[in-house]
């Protein structure tokens, strides 16, 4: 009987182990490479997290070309913290020649940036171990 339970104590402790090496280790939100960008979505101008996935269940994107309007809703999820992410957009829009207008931080934060005749709003929120960043891009 101990033996039996000895077996199983190194069977979940191994189990562990393995699981714990497999997990991704957190390194600050980075812009991707340009053939990760061009895969992902048509608004070059706004970047995203290097290693996050586009949830195309929760996005679209309506473009008219008669009247050349595009809008969109981009959800992406990836392993980060929320500090990182946001620090990520506050960069990488204004170097994408984005205006920041304002932020908002409660349970996660919503910030908003302008650019020509664009807005922008960029909602990160975490959730366990993952952060969630929902874009919305549209006409002033």
């Amino acid at each position: 009987m101990l033996k039996k339970i000895a077996q199983l104590l190194a069977l979940g402790a191994l189990s562990a182990m393995t699981a714990c090496a497999a997990m991704q280790t957190q390194t600050p939100a980075q812009a991707p490479s340009q053939e990760e960008v061009s895969r992902h979505y048509r608004f070059p101008d706004v970047p995203f997290p290097q290693d996050f996935k586009l949830d195309r269940d929760k996005s679209f994107i309506y473009e008219a070309k008669e009247s050349a309007t595009k809008v969109g809703r981009l959800v992406y999820t990836g392993y980060d913290n929320i500090t990182n992410v946001v620090d990520f957009y506050q960069n990488e829009m204004i170097n994408n020649g984005w205006t920041e207008v304002r932020i908002i931080e409660h349970s996660g934060t919503i910030m908003l940036f302008e650019k020509e005749s664009k807005i922008c709003h960029v909602i990160v929120q975490s959730g366990f171990a993952t952060a969630t960043v929902e874009i919305q891009i549209g006409p002033r």
